[in-house]
Parts: structure tokens; C-alpha cells; sequence
């Protein structure tokens, strides 16, 4: 890190909102179940090169279903937190 960022407030304050959102968060496990989805596709898409096009068709749909589905689960619990944590910011810098 450099000097210059050590004295920058504004790195605080980014860091204390990054501290707060992930107190927030409540099913943290969703977004591990996104990760390892991605991960296996990953590999299986690694391990089998010479797969045939419909194979491929029927991972990246599969896979895009799940994620998708994680996502749109995500936005809604994430979808109040804007006034949630402005109160709290308000009351912070109160």
C-alpha cells in the first residue's frame, strides 16, 4: 500500500461501508454455492475439451440457470439495504 493512500480518509471510510455490508449479509452460503458452481464449471469444461456442442449447450444453460437463480435470490435481500444503511450512516456520523 502506498504512503499516500495510508493518509487518505476516504480509505476508511470505504473500508468501514466494505465492513458493514458484510455484517449485513445474512446467507452468506449463496454466494459460496455461486463460487463452487463456477468452479465446476470450470473444471468440467477443463477435464473434457472434446466435448460435443450439445453437451456444452446443456453445462452453460445448467449453469446460467443456477447462477441466475442465486442472483436474483442476492438482489432481492440486498434490495432494502440502501436505506438501512444510510440510517446507520446518518447515525454514525451523527
Amino acid at each position: 500500500m502506498c504512503n499516500k493512500c495510508i493518509y487518505d480518509p476516504t480509505i476508511n471510510r470505504r473500508n468501514k461501508r466494505k465492513v458493514s455490508i458484510r455484517q449485513e449479509i445474512d446467507n452468506e452460503w449463496l454466494l459460496a454455492i455461486n463460487g463452487l458452481f463456477s468452479l465446476l464449471f470450470g473444471l468440467i469444461l477443463l477435464r473434457r475439451p472434446i466435448t460435443g456442442i450439445e453437451v456444452l449447450v446443456l453445462i452453460t444453460s445448467f449453469y446460467l440457470r443456477m447462477a441466475g437463480t442465486m442472483q436474483i435470490v442476492l438482489g432481492f435481500k440486498v434490495r432494502g439495504w440502501s436505506s438501512v444503511l444510510s440510517e446507520r450512516e446518518a447515525v454514525a456520523n451523527a
